[in-house]
């Protein structure tokens, strides 16, 4: 009998014709027969009673869209052990938004954030209907009205009409913010740090503006800290009459002494073992100590670190350390052992970091050894992101269309580019500084990504570095140009492409130039193809040729990082075979 019932065992498929996109992706959701298709157990009786809701819920379905008139034609049969319902829809004309009111009263009405959000309204007279974008405008804008501090915001208007027979909708949005309210009393429950040190992580300050996404910038800046095991930002209960909100943060001390190794392996530098030590509070100041340790295929680095808070201490710090570094980029092999001192500075959206490196170079370039001391004083300059632990909310909209567009669930709408990871550095040394060799060395690159439709992006990226030396084969290996790699190249080995000695040995070149372009299209929520170009090369001279790459490759993208995998094949110098290439990269 057991055989028998589980041979009788029956499914549900659901055929709608007539529909496409977020239309029939809303209908199947809808569906009962959807939902119930694998049960079980299902017989006739119940197949043809979820036949009967199919109707009404197809049109439940498609009103959010804005049709309210669908003609559907249902029919049910028997395929063997399978039910199959065919639904043939046509969703008729469509509602038009023939009136729009949007408006904000109260203290917040000149609120630039919340201006900005109306300006942006998708609600426009002459436009399709779209339930979900009426909805999303309304609580985006209740949301931002609380976070800026209206604390006792509300509607006193909010409604939606809609006359299906003459397919007309009328939309009205009047929210009330009543007063702003400020940061009050602020209480600090911590052991670890001394409380000046303490209180410059904080985002805000009593008499602020009360701003939620501060309370949230304090969290992940005490959080990286890592001098705490535990941080809570919590505001306390609004006063009404003083129109101020009171928070509490409380902190409690994590381990001081962290322990790290790790195994790894990257398609650039092949195999590597990892181990670091790190103090992370040697005493209430906040200063720190770490030893790293590095040994790879490829490359071996060891080095120690004394890092000590300064100015706002979530994103400056003075550094001093000492390293050494094993590489053999091309065909030539160094090691440089560097006393370093820097100081990390931010202003605006501009991290400087001004250092001065004691280095000692042996290289080895065409079977000769050369050695050199130098004295390199340098800065760079690196974009914090944007909003990240500033006092300022960063604003953005998440309406998700423009006007007279129907946005389609889960779509946005195309955006300018966005720069993403610029960073500068420039250096030098000097023979009249008790250098063994002179020269000014310029490194940049920078990417950035462009929405170009619902879906698909367009990323570009650029290197570029120049070199001002009298003597190049003086110059120490550390201090030339490579290319080809994950993140260079694709399609070459990391740190192949180089000019030629007069032994022909690859020895690294004075001037770089990087260049990529890559159009990704998203297929699921989180997961994206690629397809790329890639061209570069450590030139001698600017003008010299280029090497080339193209390939396709996989991106999973988690919140503020892409993980990559490409197959790129290299198209120059009698092309070769295909290469693979890991990347992880910061997406902000």
């Amino acid at each position: 009998m057991l055989i028998c019932a589980v041979g009788a065992r029956a499914d549900i498929r659901v055929e709608v014709e007539g529909l496409n996109g977020p239309l029939r992706t809303n209908v199947l959701a809808f569906l009962s027969l959807s939902r119930y298709q694998t049960m079980a157990e299902l017989d006739d009786a119940l197949v043809e009673r979820l036949q009967q809701r199919a109707d009404s819920e197809v049109r439940d379905a498609l009103r959010p869209f804005g049709y309210y008139s669908p003609t559907i034609n249902s029919t049910l049969a028997r395929e063997g052990q399978t039910w199959v319902s065919h639904l043939t829809i046509d969703a008729g004309p469509a509602t038009t938004l023939v009136q729009s009111s949007v408006g904000v009263e109260g203290s917040g009405a000149e609120d630039p954030a919340l201006k900005q959000l109306l300006a942006e309204s998708p609600l426009v007279p002459g436009t399709q209907l779209n339930h979900p974008t009426y909805d999303r405008l309304k609580s985006e804008l209740l949301r931002r009205a609380l976070s800026r501090g209206y604390l006792d915001a509300r509607y006193t208007q909010s409604e939606l009409r809609v006359d299906p027979d003459r397919r007309e909708a009328v939309a009205r949005l009047v929210l009330q913010t009543g007063e702003r309210y400020r940061f009050g009393k602020i209480t600090i429950e911590q052991d670890t740090l001394k409380p000046a040190l303490m209180s410059r992580y904080l985002r805000f300050h009593e008499g602020d503006w009360f701003d939620s996404g501060e309370l949230l910038r304090t969290q992940f800046a005490l959080d990286d800290s890592a001098y705490f095991g535990n941080v809570e930002v919590q505001p306390d209960d609004r006063d009404t009459a003083a129109l101020t909100v009171p928070v509490n943060v409380r902190a409690s001390r994590t381990k001081r002494n962290k322990y790290t190794f790790g195994l790894g392996y990257s398609t650039d530098q092949l195999w590597r073992v990892t181990g670091t030590w790190d103090n992370r509070l040697i005493n209430e100041e906040g200063h720190r100590f770490r030893i790293d340790l590095s040994v790879g295929t490829n490359a071996q680095s060891y080095g120690v670190t004394y890092t000590i808070p300064v100015g706002d201490p979530a994103l400056e710090k003075l550094e001093i350390g000492a390293t050494q570094a094993y590489a053999s980029p091309g065909d030539v092999h160094s090691i440089t052992s560097i006393l370093h001192t820097g100081l990390t500075e931010v202003r605006g959206r501009w991290q400087f970091v001004p250092a001065i490196d004691f280095a000692h170079t042996e290289s080895q370039v065409g079977g000769t050894d050369t050695t050199g001391n130098l004295i390199v004083p340098g800065i760079t300059f690196a974009q914090v992101p944007v909003g990240f632990m500033s006092n300022a909310t960063a604003q953005s909209s998440i309406i998700g269309a423009t006007p007279g567009s129907l946005p389609a669930a889960g779509g946005s709408s195309t955006a300018a580019a966005d720069a993403t990871g610029f960073y500068a550095e420039i250096l030098g040394s000097a023979e009249s500084f008790h250098s063994d060799v002179s020269f000014l060395r310029l490194h940049a690159r920078d990417e950035w990504r462009f929405l170009m439709a619902p879906k698909w992006r367009l990323v570009l990226r650029a290197e570029v570095g120049t070199t001002i030396v009298r003597d190049f084969g003086q110059l120490p290996v550390s201090y030339r140009f490579f290319a080809g790699g994950d993140q260079s190249v694709r399609g070459y080995a990391y740190q192949s492409l180089s000019p030629t000695d007069s032994t022909g040995q690859k020895s690294g070149g004075k001037d770089l130039l990087v260049l990529s372009t890559e159009v990704d299209r998203d297929i699921r929520q989180n997961l994206a193809v690629a397809v790329f170009c890639d061209a570069g090369n450590a030139l001698m001279r600017f003008g010299d040729p280029l090497a080339y790459g193209s390939g396709v490759g996989l991106r999973y993208r988690l919140p503020f990082l892409s993980l990559g995998i490409d197959i790129a094949k290299p198209l120059s110098n009698g092309g070769g075979s295909p290469r693979l290439h890991l990347n992880i990269s910061p997406v902000f």
